[in-house]
């Protein structure tokens, strides 16, 4: 599904050129359940980029700002950071039955929205100090 389709269904376009009736209107909920297993992938992504440049990041000299992952680093190193995340995603793996089906999509979405923030955060601390 293109972005402009998407947009077009989310948001709807109008009537055409012809006269013809707007398509309806789908759900947001109904969309972002058709694409629960791509938001998973974009966690599970994320998730793996975000301990790398972490890693990266501290060793070009930036500290860690999550106290939780702080302690994890001093007690078992990057394998406590990597077993961290996946811990998150059990945790939304877990829930997500107890979630109405139309909502499971929310567990995903919760999870990759902090995961892409933290993504760019790093890139772009990174980028600073290598500049």
């Amino acid at each position: 599904m293109s972005l402009r389709n998407l947009l077009s269904e989310v948001f709807g376009t109008g009537a055409g050129a012809d006269g013809a009736e707007p398509p309806r209107q789908r759900p947001f909920f109904d969309l972002l359940l058709e694409a629960e297993r791509e938001l998973w992938f974009l966690v599970i992504v994320t998730m793996l980029i975000d301990v790398t440049l972490t890693v990266h990041g501290l060793q070009l000299g930036l500290q860690e700002l999550n106290p939780i992952a702080v302690r994890v680093l001093e007690t078992t190193g990057v394998v406590g950071l990597y077993l961290l995340k996946l811990g998150a995603i059990l945790v939304g793996l877990s829930c997500r039955p107890l979630l109405p089906a139309r909502y499971t999509a929310l567990i995903p979405l919760g999870l990759a929205i902090p995961s892409v923030i933290a993504v760019v955060n790093n890139s772009l601390l990174i980028l600073w100090v290598l500049a």
